[in-house]
């Protein structure tokens, strides 16, 4: 019989060991602690964006020419401030983020009443800057365009087309026709190439990329 007892007091004894261990390990302790504010980091890309006042490329076209026929700027022989008679006006509007390079396209198309010799058809283009974008010869013998400049912010850029038509052209352009074609496009300036050095109107052919 004593050693009945001698157990069952070991039990109890283990039991509430047992259970004083579950209180001491279970018990929940308060610690100082700090956590850092979250920190965001954001990634947006620029823009290059151009807009016009009707589309980015621009055509103009004149009917029924006759030998003789000229814009009133050409006639005039001053390009400063092109009236609401010049031939062609286009306006461009520069409104990237990004500082970009700006260019300007020329093409003609037609039945060549433009054909680049000094009886058919004549052009000028001049900017707001006063440059022009026309010389002798063809008006712009490769698809490269033509600098304009480089723009870091919002900017305008204004193109005015004159024309005239030589009293020494002949029957041969009777029933011709030329489209002139302005395309001015714009390209991120960063990391593409260089414009130093370039002459605004001329093909800047240390530019990396106009695409």
């Amino acid at each position: 019989m004593k050693s009945k007892k001698t157990t069952v007091g070991v039990a109890a004894t283990a039991a509430i060991a047992g259970a004083i261990a579950v209180l001491i390990f279970g018990a929940t302790f308060g610690l100082f602690s700090a956590v850092s504010a979250p920190q965001t980091d954001t990634f947006a890309a620029g823009t290059v964006v151009l807009t016009t006042d009707n589309t980015q490329s621009f055509s103009c076209a004149f009917n029924n020419m006759h030998p003789g026929e000229v814009s009133h700027q050409w006639q005039l022989g001053n390009y400063t401030v092109p009236p609401a008679d010049t031939g062609c006006t286009l306006l461009v509007h520069y409104t990237g983020s990004l500082p970009a390079y700006i260019g300007l396209q020329l093409g003609t198309s037609g039945t060549g009443l433009y054909d680049g010799s000094a009886n058919g058809l004549q052009l000028q283009i001049l900017d707001n800057n006063g440059v022009y974008y026309t010389g002798g010869g063809l008006l712009n013998g490769t698809s490269a365009p033509l600098y304009v400049g480089t723009d870091s912010g919002p900017a305008d850029h204004t193109f005015w087309v004159d024309f005239y038509l030589p009293t020494s052209a002949g029957n041969h352009y009777q029933g011709l026709n030329t489209t002139l074609t302005l395309n001015v496009t714009a390209v991120q300036s960063q990391n593409n190439g260089t414009a130093a050095g370039c002459t605004p109107g001329q093909v800047c052919a240390t530019i990396g990329s106009w695409s």
